[in-house]
């Protein structure tokens, strides 16, 4: 009887201290491998088996986890700020609401992990990652990262088709040859972000903020970016083709863009540059043009009808077969511009 009583004291006793770096192997064994609040703050956990482990809550910070075999963890609010993660088994883990801040995923498969909802990723290297493919909710597919906080991370050439990033944070990160075709991204901030050669084709841009951002060569064909700020970004050679464009706030220089097809009505696009600009069929019903420098841009079947173009340069501008019903064209320059088949009234 005293050594039964030895035995589950001891037991106690093991238990009643914190998981830490130490003991971590005794919290594994126990039922549900329940490892929460485990202090592991810079543990040597490389190739270790930690399938299923409960870390909710867990200090993994600076640890090593190269190897580790995580299928199916739950990781839910831990911190793993500057862990060693590449080469880990995340199949099924859980990251919600985890700090993965500073943690290099270059060139890894993270099509595997339940989701990364509420997740903060802050100058996280996600190089050439593969986020996309399907997810375990039918309404959902490619990675989860709502609410996620990517500012200032690498996401050159990263694969995010098809998931869903609504609200999420991507201030200063670098989207360069990114794919987001098909993504929810609506209310997400862009701000100062590096978009070039970016995939947006498909996406749901509502609301997103694309502030002071470097836009170059971005394909936006098909999108929705209705009420979108891209208010003092540089826009050069973006293809806006058969995109929602309703009330964007766009900057004074989108000139060489692709808007053909796009609906532009009542956009507010006075004293913008637009020479030099595709805007075929597009919509610009009551839209604000005034001012605007349209030299050399094509707008043939184009809908101007009640829009305001006073003072416009259309110069050698296509206006063939484009409607213009009510349209204002006051002092505007037309020098050289194709008016065959305009339609007025």
């Amino acid at each position: 009887m005293k050594i039964i009583i030895i035995y589950i004291a001891m037991i106690g006793y093991s238990f009643a201290q914190q998981c830490n770096s130490s003991n971590w192997q005794t919290y594994y064994s126990s039922d549900g491998h329940n490892m929460k609040d485990c202090n592991l703050v810079g543990a040597d956990l490389s190739g270790e088996n930690l399938t299923e482990a409960n870390l909710e809550g867990a200090d993994l910070s600076g640890a090593n986890l190269k190897g580790t075999n995580l299928k199916l963890a739950k990781l839910i609010s831990a911190n793993l700020t500057k862990a060693e993660i590449k080469g880990a088994n995340i199949t099924g883990a859980t990251f919600n609401k985890s700090n993965l801040t500073g943690v290099d995923f270059s060139d890894s498969d993270l099509r595997g992990p339940k989701n990364f909802w509420d997740v903060n990723f802050t100058n996280a290297n996600l190089e050439n990652a593969k986020l996309n493919g399907n997810y375990d909710n039918a309404n959902v597919k490619g990675q989860v990262l709502w609410r996620a906080n990517l500012t200032g991370a690498n996401l050159k050439g990263a694969n995010l088709d098809g998931s869903y990033l609504k609200e999420a944070t991507l201030i200063k990160s670098d989207l360069t040859g990114a794919k987001l075709r098909n993504t929810d991204l609506q209310h997400t901030n862009f701000s100062f972000a590096t978009l070039v050669d970016s995939k947006f084709s498909g996406a749901n841009l509502k609301g997103s903020i694309i502030k002071d951002a470097i836009i170059s060569k971005v394909k936006f064909i098909k999108v929705n970016l209705n009420g979108a700020d891209l208010s003092g970004s540089s826009i050069k050679m973006v293809d806006f083709r058969g995109s929602q464009l309703v009330g964007v706030r766009f900057p004074k220089d989108i000139g060489k863009s692709i808007l053909s097809g796009a609906n532009l009505k009542g956009a507010i696009l006075s004293g913008t540059n637009l020479s030099g600009s595709e805007l075929i069929n597009a919509n610009l019903q009551n839209a604000d043009l005034r001012g605007a420098n349209l030299k050399g841009s094509i707008l043939t079947g184009a809908d101007l009808t009640a829009a305001n173009l006073e003072r416009a340069n259309l110069q050698k501008a296509d206006l063939s077969n484009a409607v213009l019903k009510g349209t204002n064209l006051l002092s505007a320059k037309l020098t050289g511009a194709n008016l065959d088949g305009i339609i007025r009234k």
